[in-house]
């Protein structure tokens, strides 16, 4: 059952507004279960309805993933953002191919963009596995890091294809927020490591959400588009 705009838009402003309030509470330490899942299972909530279904399902095991960090399960952890990773990379590639590239056209532009994009995103990975892999004391989390980094890689090549700043702004953040994990985990502690792990975190979701939801958020720039 589809949903009117105005719907639509008040939905997406209610999620923002107690996304932004449970992030808060958060921060504020406030003593309540589970309090950091709060946020992501309020977006898998609430974009039911009003996104699509392969959104939804990221939002849910994003969720998962914040309570396996709860519980200081590391693996698990790992696992359930690398499947909520797949869904992002599925919703970002149907949505190439019938909004962006439907014509599925490989004309100069897009190669010279597909070969920049995919050169930052192997800078990236390669540099988080020559660094962060080598301080890894277990084999099994050894193996499960090197694969995560190629499926957050590809998260993030698939977000940069769909040329969306606000995509775009998002998956840089998801990333980042990773690899200071894995760096505050591996190699040295973060100074203020909640704020700057989370607050990343949480603005990378928060932005996903709403640039899925259809909003009509700002003018073109070039090829770009928030």
């Amino acid at each position: 059952m589809t949903i009117s705009d105005r719907q639509r838009n008040l939905t997406v402003g209610i999620t923002a507004g107690l996304f932004i309030i449970f992030a808060t509470m958060y921060f504020l330490r406030v003593k309540l279960p589970l309090m950091m899942a709060w946020p992501l299972a309020l977006l898998a909530f609430a974009s039911v309805r009003t996104h699509s279904v392969k959104l939804t399902i990221a939002f849910f095991f994003s969720a998962l993933g914040d309570i396996m960090g709860i519980m200081d399960f590391l693996l698990p952890q790992m696992g359930f953002f690398a499947v909520a990773h797949c869904f992002l990379i599925w919703f970002f590639v149907h949505r190439y191919f019938t909004k962006i590239n439907p014509e599925r056209r490989l004309s100069r532009k897009n190669i010279g963009y597909i070969t920049a994009a995919s050169l930052c995103v192997a800078v990236i990975v390669v540099y988080s596995i020559a660094t962060i892999v080598p301080a890894v004391p277990s084999p099994t989390i050894k193996a499960g890091v090197v694969i995560y980094s190629f499926v957050i890689g590809s998260m993030l090549f698939t977000a940069l294809m769909q040329r969306s700043i606000l995509y775009a702004v998002a998956a840089v953040l998801f990333v980042f927020s990773d690899m200071v994990i894995a760096w505050n985990s591996f190699i040295a502690p973060v100074p203020n490591e909640r704020y700057v792990i989370m607050v990343t975190y949480y603005l990378a979701q928060l932005l996903f959400y709403l640039r899925a939801s259809g909003l009509k958020v700002g003018k073109e720039f070039g090829r770009f588009r928030l």
